[in-house]
């Protein structure tokens, strides 16, 4: 019974784990050309693919994790404010040592907004990198230490109706009390005649929590981190085997490719160039201090003028359009800027180095180095400490915690330069931003798809539309103004929404090519704003591109149900996933969205009978 409570949870993150190691589908103008294991184990791993002639190195995210990561460069350490900590509930301080990795130093609540590792099992991380639970002990699992019995038994459905003799460890506990209780008694019942025992922590079996297995607390490693007390504080390394979990796998907000433009290094300028007004505008990067904590947003800083100012300067990979010529890539070297939110702003004078966030919330990239006679811009990694409190939020430092040695450019290298959730907005063409969806749709990205099995179909195009789901489905939403279900606000609602139940198939109304899949791991089911934010609120989806250049999307499709990916053929009629409750959704439902290939969205009455 216990485990079924549990199995909802379980089941995602297990199609999850499984369905990341599916290889690759690639365009005909994109191909894999080699994996790269880093230099010296000083770099990441890498992946090279030949984009139309173009090798582009992309992180290999499928082969990284904490306890591979370079070590960090510089030692350095957090100090938080004695009356900050009590405002928080715990402490984040922390330091570090030239040469340590991340999982050493970096905790569970700071990737609580971003990575969401809380949202693991112990069971999960067993399962992707082949641990076996048996072999470890609660002393093991660090967290645990400071659980009381009521932590315990709000954290583990059905714990506390368990006989108090079928969980030895809080048996032993309590006993050391020495209160009298009958064996047989569930665990509320001893509770309730004994209401001080609640608090007593695990930590006072001291040494002896070595001599209890995992499955001493029924439960314990099938419930989600995010159930435990005080969970943020826990160190990565802390987890067992959560160090090795490759970034690929983790659960929520990682964009595995990450980038929506690609630049190409033009000319790198060492620090013996100076900041000048002539420039204003130029640069593209800044500080994290826009947007909010869960979703930071960079604010462009150009260079103080007369003060020293290395950077990248950028121009377009294609040759298309004006969106990155003459654009700056500034240097952290030689320029801080403010970030940071919340009470954890005041960490490190409210400083970090300029940088940009192409690859989510969870760390910045920052230049950290120029060699201007070799033409050679060095990168790395910074993080921040993050703490979610109930009446504060979710707040965190600067981007301080650094560097990691990143991938260098050289010049006329290609560079991944902006995230369209965290960055500044360049000028890009139509087309080219259509050729930038398709590189991202090829090189894959966290979207998990096929896990339902992928189908392949013969991509032919007959200009007329057919049925999505079937003729008389009643229409919840149509298209055109409405007041929004969420906040009774007025909107301009894009597409049509189909109401239909959880499952119900969803078809292609066209032949034609599938050329992105947002994820295939957004949940039906909680409140959560992670669930809400899935796939930018519409959870699950798929386009697919028409052979007259019309673009049709099925959104807030069923977790785990869609049976295409990128670059994938599909037929008329052809079954390609399930109506679902994914993203921002208040039933289960299908949302159509037609487009004429520029972005002009169309009735999709236009085109299909209901």
């Amino acid at each position: 019974m216990l485990l079924k409570l549990l199995n909802f949870r379980q089941g995602r993150l297990k199609v999850q784990a499984l369905i990341a190691a599916v290889t690759l589908a690639l365009l005909p103008s994109v191909q894999v050309l080699a994996q790269s294991q880093g230099e010296s184990g000083f770099l990441p791993k890498s992946i090279d693919y030949d984009v139309d002639g173009v090798r582009v190195a992309l992180p290999d995210w499928m082969q990284i994790n904490f306890s591979n990561l370079p070590p960090i460069s510089s030692s350095g350490e957090i100090v938080v404010p004695i009356s900050v900590v009590k405002e928080l509930g715990y402490d984040p301080s922390r330091s570090w040592t030239a040469g340590q990795t991340a999982d050493s130093y970096m905790m569970m609540g700071d990737f609580g907004g971003s990575f969401q590792l809380q949202q693991f099992a112990l069971k999960n991380i067993a399962e992707i990198v082949g641990k076996d639970l048996s072999e470890l002990n609660l002393k093991d699992y660090s967290l645990v230490s400071w659980q009381t019995a009521e932590s315990l038994v709000e954290a583990i459905p059905g714990l506390e109706n368990l006989p108090i003799n079928k969980v030895k460890p809080l048996y032993d506990l309590f006993a050391s009390f020495r209160v009298s209780f009958s064996r047989t008694s569930s665990i509320r019942e001893v509770l309730q005649q004994y209401p001080a025992l609640k608090d007593s922590a695990l930590e006072e079996l001291g040494e002896n929590l070595a001599n209890y297995n995992l499955d001493s607390i029924p439960g314990l490693s099938e419930t989600p981190i995010e159930k435990y007390q005080d969970w943020q504080r826990s160190y990565i390394d802390q987890v067992p085997g959560l160090n090795q979990v490759p970034f690929g796998f983790f659960p929520f907000t990682f964009n595995n490719v990450g980038f929506s433009v690609l630049g190409r290094a033009d000319v790198v300028f060492s620090k013996a160039e100076h900041g000048d007004l002539l420039a204003a505008g130029y640069f593209l990067t800044g500080g994290a201090n826009g947007g909010s904590a869960r979703k930071p947003k960079i604010k462009p800083k150009d260079c103080e003028e007369g003060k020293p100012c290395s950077y990248l300067e950028l121009e377009d990979l294609f040759g298309i359009g004006d969106g990155l010529h003459g654009k700056r890539w500034g240097s952290g070297e030689t320029q801080q800027v403010e970030g940071g939110y919340g009470p954890l702003k005041i960490i490190n004078d409210g400083k970090e180095p300029t940088g940009l966030l192409p690859y989510g919330s969870a760390f910045k990239v920052v230049m950290t180095g120029a060699n201007e006679s070799e033409g050679v811009a060095e990168f790395g990694l910074y993080f921040r400490a993050c703490v979610e409190t109930l009446f504060a939020g979710y707040h965190c430092s600067p981007y301080s915690i650094g560097p990691i040695p990143w991938f260098p450019v050289k010049e006329n290298d290609p560079v991944i330069v902006l995230s369209t959730s965290s960055s500044p907005k360049v000028n890009i063409p139509e087309n080219y931003q259509q050729e930038i969806d398709e590189i991202i749709a090829a090189a894959g990205g966290n979207n998990n798809s096929c896990a339902a099995g992928c189908i392949e179909g013969d991509g032919q195009t007959t200009g007329t539309f057919s049925h999505p789901i079937a003729l008389g489905t009643r229409v919840s939403s149509p298209y055109g103004w409405r007041i929004r279900p969420f906040n009774n606000k007025v909107q301009f609602h894009n597409g049509i929404d189909y109401a239909a139940p959880l499952g119900t198939p969803v078809k292609s109304v066209d032949g034609g090519k599938v050329i992105r899949v947002s994820s295939n791991s957004c949940p039906d089911f909680g409140k959560s704003e992670s669930k809400k934010y899935c796939g930018g609120q519409l959870g699950n989806w798929i386009d697919v591109r028409h052979a007259d250049g019309k673009v049709v999307r099925y959104g807030h499709l069923q977790n785990g149900s869609v049976k295409v990916k990128p670059g994938m053929s599909v037929s008329k009629g052809q079954v390609i996933a399930g109506v679902g409750n994914s993203g921002w959704s208040t039933g289960p439902h299908l949302d159509l969205r037609v487009h004429d290939g520029r972005g002009n969205y169309e009735n999709p009455d236009r085109y299909i009978k209901r």
